[in-house]
């Protein structure tokens, strides 16, 4: 529209697709782990939900905003029938939730609600059959409920490092640890990355990490989105933050 102009932020917020992995739980078994990743369209989810102008995740929080931590050799397969044979070789031969639908929790907020719905549909395809449950914010999150669900999508805002996303969601004893993924070489290489100073030797830990994630990990991190603002005529200063909410506005300053 005339006079306004659209401003971006390309930054590292991203959803995160979980299934709970420990003992007795969903996503104990790798292969239901990667029917999952196999049954997920990315690149249909980024034209559905963002006309392209998203970045395509692995199954790693370590983005391309991070520079030379970020591997962009890992490929991503979208391929239904082959969620299905794995899932068929785990057990379920009529498909995961083929009795009754695995409950999948979205909290209502940004686009995650269009997102689960997607989800749902390309999901069915690869032989997993879920309940979309979409909920306010307040009961997602509420009581901690969130992390203890089997199936979920949390929201995560952007950080200065990829190191605080692991410390404090998937190492083993991390706070927000919502997978419940506990993983010996997992733990060792994001403590062995707190301490390595080096830019070069740390990418090295990190693209580890970024396989390990992509191999066995139990989250689908679909996109990364960027931040969206827009200004009328006039306006000038803004420098939109990557964390949505955040940008200062303390400089910008308005002409009639």
């Amino acid at each position: 529209a005339e006079g306004l102009t659209v401003l971006t932020a390309n930054g590292n917020r991203h959803p995160v697709v979980r299934i709970r992995s420990d003992e007795g739980h969903l996503g104990e078994d790798v292969r239901v782990r990667q029917a999952f990743k196999l049954a997920t369209d990315r690149e249909l989810l980024n034209l559905d939900l963002f006309d392209g102008v998203a970045i395509i995740g692995n199954n790693d929080p370590i983005g391309p905003k991070y520079g030379p931590y970020y591997d962009d050799t890992i490929v991503q397969d979208y391929d239904p029938q082959a969620a299905c044979d794995l899932l068929a070789e785990a057990g379920y031969p009529d498909g995961l939730g083929a009795d009754e639908p695995i409950p999948f929790h979205v909290a209502d907020a940004f686009n995650y609600a269009d997102m689960g719905v997607l989800l749902q549909q390309q999901w069915a395809e690869g032989c997993i059959n879920v309940d979309l449950l979409i909920e306010p914010e307040n009961i997602y999150y509420g009581a901690d409920g969130w992390l203890e669900v089997d199936l979920g999508v949390t929201g995560w805002g952007d950080r200065p490092t990829p190191q605080e996303y692991l410390v404090t969601a998937y190492a083993s004893d991390g706070i927000w640890n919502e997978s419940h993924w506990s993983d010996a070489e997992l733990d060792e290489l994001i403590a062995e990355a707190g301490v390595t100073a080096d830019v070069d030797a740390r990418a090295a830990i990190y693209f580890q990490i970024a396989h390990i994630f992509a191999d066995r990990g139990p989250v689908i991190v679909p996109f990364f989105a960027p931040v969206i603002g827009v200004t009328g005529a006039g306006v000038d200063g803004i420098d939109l933050h990557p964390f949505a909410g955040r940008t200062d506005l303390r400089n910008v300053t308005v002409s009639g």
